[in-house]
């Protein structure tokens, strides 16, 4: 799976990124690439390993990050999920509801 985002405020891009969740020999690793700044500058890859994987939910974890440090998606139901970001003790969430589009 890949996928991009952007973050836009009063009309301008101010990051943008771009990431994948791919299987490795050790198990799923979520890998995202962010750009940002006046520049969009190019930050280093973080990677992120899973440390849950069910059916229904994947949680990827990299305590030694600063924001997020878990990234989580939930499925909710077959046309819904529930992607979240944290820190590892919960005190800083955002979430992020996601819903399956029909592509042209």
């Amino acid at each position: 799976m890949q996928g991009s985002a952007r973050t836009i405020i009063k009309e301008k891009t101010v990051s943008r990124e771009f990431f994948a969740v791919m299987k490795t020999a050790e198990g799923f690793v979520y890998r995202v690439q962010t750009f940002s700044g006046a520049f969009n500058r190019s930050q280093d890859i973080v990677s992120f390993p899973a440390v849950k994987v069910s059916e229904s939910e994947i949680i990827f974890e990299n305590p030694k990050h600063d924001f997020p440090q878990r990234i989580i998606y939930r499925r909710l139901t077959k046309k819904t999920a529930l992607a979240k970001i944290q820190l590892m003790d919960g005190t800083k969430t955002i979430e992020y509801p996601l819903a399956r589009m029909k592509m042209n």
